[in-house]
């Protein structure tokens, strides 16, 4: 799925879901990820993005509570609002290009583009981070792809990415509406293997039950539990 500066609505819907995404390519220096728990009647919504300029992971709550909620005004309380954030940088593979002048001569080559694409030819004689033995040796820069691992539980949001990476936020929609999860990017943007399931199942059952019998520790017989 492609992406141009816009934002794409799922069909999936919920309050809790697990999601997982790869980005196989995205133009550099902009933003991608999801907006999550949102509604555009409420304007209420919570952003996860890789900021490629800054080199960060952001969970954006500016908009993720309704501060004219009923629930906040009645206890006279703000909706926390700000944004939590850390560092993360995306590798670049640095591979030696076989077949020098094919590469060198060919369209292909002349027409890479270093800003609009995961890949990109460096000579080294411009790059004093790529080792080679000689001045016009050509080396292919790919960039790893990101992947998202998303899990949503009404008010937690837990971000996992490229497993090297974690992040957790508390959100406080108000809104029973604001099920709706979407793709976005400030540029273009292509999303692969895009998965997501919803309703999960309660960690805990709805009843438990206590057992009223114990087994007791020295003498090994039945007892009932006080």
């Amino acid at each position: 799925m492609v992406l141009r500066c816009t934002s794409k609505a799922l069909k999936s819907k919920g309050k809790s879901f697990e999601l997982a995404a790869q980005v196989s390519d995205f133009k550099r220096g902009t933003q991608v990820g999801f907006t999550l728990r949102h509604n555009r009647r409420s304007g209420e919504a919570t952003t996860v993005v890789y900021d490629d300029r800054r080199k960060k992971v952001i969970i954006d709550r500016s908009s993720s509570s309704n501060a004219e909620c009923t629930v906040f005004k009645d206890n006279d309380v703000t909706p926390v609002s700000d944004a939590v954030w850390g560092d993360f940088h995306l590798y670049d593979i640095v591979e030696a290009v076989d077949g020098l002048d094919d590469a060198s001569d060919s369209d292909a080559a002349s027409d890479v583009d270093s800003d609009s694409g995961s890949d990109e030819l460096v000579d080294d004689a411009d790059s004093d981070s790529v080792a080679g033995e000689a001045d016009e040796d050509i080396y292919k820069v790919t960039r790893e792809n990101l992947n998202f691992h998303l899990f949503v539980d009404v008010s937690t949001v837990e971000v996992f990415v490229n497993n090297r990476f974690a992040l957790s936020a508390r959100i406080y929609p108000c809104d029973e509406a604001s099920e709706s999860i979407s793709l976005t990017a400030s540029g273009d943007a292509v999303f692969e293997k895009v998965k997501v399931w919803t309703d999960p199942k309660h960690a805990w059952p709805a009843k438990r039950s206590v057992p009223t019998k114990q087994i007791h520790k020295k003498t090994g017989k039945v007892v009932t539990a006080a």
